[in-house]
């Protein structure tokens, strides 16, 4: 062919693709590229060339290819050549640089380029407003937007037949129908007006909604499994290969919104937003770009498509290189739309605050894999800003709090003494100016086990700052006490800290007669005392156990607590044990006997239930006595388990099982059905009630049921799997395993990790929710079974785990 004819050949090519969006002779880009720079001839014009330097300019972003990359830098070298005599030219090279920065979080670059383009005509007026919409510079794009009408308005009564006005001017007036909402209908000219000429910007977007729903659709099928008429037959859609010649939706969405320069919205209204959060549902496309999608959509950090797509399982997916570039790019994105908070006033600080929500919560998901010395970095960042009066707006509340609370999950406890400062002189919220509302969720950052004290006079200073925001029956001191307890436990504080905050709470002379309301619960209170702590005991005692508010969950939790408490146990005398047992065992609930539909019964009931089964567990039933665990009582304890259903009191029949046949009976059967139960509750209940038995009366009836425990971990099943495991731990250090029950289980739980591998695991499922515990029970189980069973897949999966993508799997 004659390298002229090859050359418009190379430029028809072109030309089709810009005006369809496409990038498939993108294989093209060498012999493209020799006839792209308007210095060399080649047989066309070199507005020509330029055209098609322009298309390699924009089309390889979509590949990571390094000759992609090479090709791309060569043609921005003959592009920025030819800027220097082109204004279009520069606003392309301008323009498509700020598309990228905008899609990689990179504002303040954003900002810059943005001043760079000049509307010169109506379609750069428009470009350029979507621009300054991603910076929330509505009043500045407006103005753009009414001048580009305007022009296009007048352009059009000059040439009326034009479709390229006719359509720059439908879309600028369904941008204007957005961009000044209120004042929509006063529009001389709408986007239904141009139905005539097919280019109302709603049939475009329609299109593009379908194309999306469709690849959805598809996608669902791919994923799914279709069972055969035939039994035991069944295709496998994920098997299945097919060819399109379409377009690819994010093409489609990518060319036409920068191509007119459609924003995903504008303040509160949204133009393509859904569309966005269908790409970001795609997995055809890479998960960072998914992500990126995902997060440019979202308006707050509650939105529904930031909250599957950065989900916990997914962001375990990523590589280490797409976490990196996203916990970076959030980090800077947080920076600058926090700074714009701080500096500005105007209306657009709602969409500031909205931008740095969705940015906070990204942020918070994408530290919990950060490396420890960016962890440590995130989390003095995010206490340093705790002082920044927007910080305490309740727009950030959630995303601030887990910003904190995540970052410093994800630093190891060996390197927590280097944010230990850092988190004690974060201000409680007693010390800051914030609503009520939002107190109750301001973070709290607490190293547990803090190092060693110093003479340090800021420490000092700062704990008496904290001991001074305690005061008797104000339940505000629950902030200062939550921060002192694990100082207080680990033997931090010197002498003349714990009296002061002994006199803080009780007085000078201390006075025990009642209980503060301090915003604790009430067994807590021992650890406060000092040296008066059997003085205190008693009134505890009294308080909780001769309580006339049983019914309640925060009294049980105290009850429950106080009993099970190690260093501050404090038991109830049998008497108190009994009328106790009775109030409980007599409780059902207040829905029972109405015609109220189970659907609008109050959860706070069911949990109230599970509470009153925890406490008789632990603290009531086994403190009854002998003359107590009579029929009377199990009668009680049967009619309350049955009626209410509250699976979780299965561990109190023990005390009477070795009395009652029926006890016994009971224990056995529903211990043994519970294993293969669906119920999580069933078999969780299960299985801890035949743990509770084995530490109280280990006989060989026991036996039986310990192998039916293992054996459902063998069948690898989803429900209640994390507790089967901890309770196999746990009978396993406690010595009931036989040889056959370790050997199981030295083979089996490899298999669980592995089969828990993120990457085999839908997001959505049930197996999701619990596949983090699954893998850090299964660690903790290994490691125990390795103390004394040398076994290679053990020694693996333990090795595994150190390099986990999450930290309670990483630090098991």
């Amino acid at each position: 062919m004659k390298p002229d004819l090859r050359s418009k050949l190379l430029y028809e090519i072109v030309w089709r693709n810009t005006i369809t969006f496409s990038v498939n002779t993108i294989h093209l880009a060498e012999e493209l590229l020799e006839i792209s720079d308007p210095s060399q001839p080649s047989g066309l014009t070199s507005k020509q060339q330029i055209e098609i330097a322009l298309w390699l300019f924009r089309s390889t972003r979509w590949f990571d290819d390094n000759d992609y990359k090479k090709i791309n830098s060569r043609v921005a070298q003959i592009l920025n050549t030819v800027q220097l005599n082109s204004l279009e030219v520069k606003n392309e090279i301008h323009y498509h640089k700020a598309i990228l920065a905008k899609e990689s979080f990179d504002y303040s670059d954003l900002e810059e380029l943005v001043e760079e383009i000049e509307a010169t005509d109506p379609s750069w007026g428009m470009k350029k407003a979507s621009l300054l919409a991603e910076l929330g510079r509505f009043d500045e794009g407006e103005l753009l937007l009414k001048d580009a009408f305007k022009n296009l308005k007048l352009q059009s009564r000059n040439d009326p037949t034009s479709v390229y006005v006719l359509s720059h001017l439908a879309w600028v007036s369904f941008l204007l129908q957005g961009a000044d909402f209120f004042n929509r209908n006063d529009l001389e000219v709408k986007p239904n007006d141009f139905d005539y000429m097919d280019s109302n910007p709603w049939t475009y977007l329609e299109h593009i909604r379908k194309r999306l729903s469709e690849a959805l659709d598809k996608q669902a099928k791919n994923n799914s499994i279709e069972p055969s008429f035939d039994p035991g037959s069944y295709t496998d859609h994920s098997k299945s290969l097919s060819f399109s010649n379409e377009l690819h939706p994010l093409l489609l969405v990518e060319g036409l919104t920068n191509t007119v320069g459609v924003p995903i919205r504008w303040r509160d209204v949204n133009f393509v937003k859904d569309i966005v959060e269908n790409l970001a549902k795609l997995e055809s496309l890479e998960n960072k770009n998914r992500f990126i999608y995902a997060i440019r959509a979202s308006t707050s950090d509650t939105t529904d498509i930031l909250k599957t797509t950065l989900s916990r399982i997914n962001i375990a997916k990523l590589t280490e290189e797409d976490l990196e570039y996203l916990l970076d790019q959030t980090y800077k994105g947080c920076i600058y739309w926090l700074e714009k908070i701080i500096q500005t006033s105007n209306k657009s600080v709602h969409y500031y605050f909205s931008r740095l929500q969705v940015f906070m919560e990204a942020l918070a998901r994408f530290v919990i894999r950060a490396k420890p010395d960016k962890a440590i970095e995130v989390f003095k960042w995010g206490c340093s800003i705790a002082i920044i009066d927007g910080i305490m707006h309740f727009l950030l509340s959630k995303p601030y709090s887990h910003l904190i609370e995540y970052s410093l999950l994800a630093i190891s406890d060996n390197r927590k003494s280097e944010i230990f400062e850092d988190a004690l002189i974060f201000p409680l919220a007693t010390e800051v100016n914030i609503d009520n509302d939002f107190g109750q969720r301001w973070p709290n950052p607490i190293v547990k086990l803090p190092p060693v004290r110093n003479d340090s006079l800021k420490i000092s200073s700062r704990l008496d700052e904290i001991i001074n925001h305690i005061s008797p029956n104000n339940e505000d001191s629950v902030h200062a006490l939550i921060k002192l307890f694990p100082l207080i436990e680990n033997n931090y504080l010197n002498a003349n800290e714990l009296e002061s905050i002994k006199w803080k709470i009780w007085g000078n002379p201390p006075n025990y007669n009642s209980i503060p309301k301090l915003g604790i619960l009430d067994h807590a209170l021992l650890g406060l005392s000092g040296d008066d702590s059997q003085a205190l005991a008693l009134v505890v005692r009294k308080h909780l156990f001769e309580s006339n508010d049983l019914i309640n969950i925060h009294t049980l939790i105290a009850i429950k607590n106080l009993v099970l408490n190690e260093k501050h146990r404090e038991l109830p005398t049998k008497k108190q044990s009994n009328k106790i047992f009775n109030t409980l065992t007599a409780w059902r609930f207040t829905a029972e006997d109405t015609d109220v539909p189970e659907f609008f019964i109050d959860n706070t009931e069911e949990r109230l239930a599970k509470e009153i089964a925890y406490t008789l567990n632990h603290a009531i039933t086994p403190y009854l006595g002998k003359s107590n665990l009579n029929e009377a009582n199990l009668n009680k304890l049967l009619d309350f388990y049955e009626k209410t259903e509250t699976f979780e009191v299965l561990s109190s029949f023990i005390f009477f099982s070795k009395k009652f046949d029926i006890a016994f009976d009971t224990l056995m059967k529903d211990i043994r059905e519970g294993f293969y139960k669906k119920d999580t509750r069933k078999v969780v209940s299960s299985a801890t009630a035949l743990l509770n038995w084995c530490k109280l009366d280990f006989n060989d009836a026991l036996k039986p049921l310990i192998s039916k425990l293992i054996y459902s971990i063998n069948l690898n099943r989803t429900s209640g799997l994390t507790s089967l495991i901890y309770i196999a731990n746990e009978l396993y250090s406690l010595a009931y395993l036989s040889n056959e029950n370790i050997s199981t289980l030295i083979e089996v739980i490899p298999i669980i990790f592995d089969g828990s591998a993120y990457e085999n695991v839908n997001p959505a499922s049930h197996l999701a929710i619990n596949i983090t515990s699954v893998r850090t029970e299964s660690i903790k189980l290994a490691r125990n079974l390795l103390k004394n069973y040398p076994d290679s897949e053990l020694k693996r999966i333990i090795d595994e785990a150190k390099t986990d993508p999450l930290p309670e799997v990483r630090f098991a």
